[in-house]
C-alpha cells in the first residue's frame, strides 16, 4: 500500500532474528510464501519461517513498539 514505517532493534537480535528463522525458508519456488520470513510486528517482533518439514520461530519484545503489521520478507534478501 506505499505505506513505510521503521522498526529500532538492537543490532545483534536483529541478525540473531534472522539467522534462527531463515534457515527453515523453502529454497524452491513451487510455494513462493514458504521461501519468506513472516514478520508481525507490534510490541514484539515475531519471526516465522516453514518449509514444510521444518518450522522456525523467534520473538523478540521490541523497546520502540511499532503499528501492529504482518509482512513476509523474501528469504533470499535477508542472506
Amino acid at each position: 500500500s506505499g505505506e513505510t514505517f521503521t522498526v529500532r532493534m538492537d543490532r545483534e537480535e536483529c541478525r540473531n532474528l534472522i539467522l534462527e528463522t531463515v534457515f527453515a525458508t523453502a529454497q524452491d519456488d513451487s510455494k513462493p510464501i514458504l521461501t519468506g520470513v513472516l514478520l508481525e510486528l507490534g510490541e514484539e517482533i515475531k519471526a516465522v519461517a516453514t518449509d514444510a518439514y521444518q518450522f522456525a520461530m523467534r520473538t523478540v519484545p521490541l523497546e520502540h513498539p511499532t503499528p501492529e503489521k504482518t509482512v513476509v520478507i523474501p528469504g533470499r534478501s535477508l542472506l
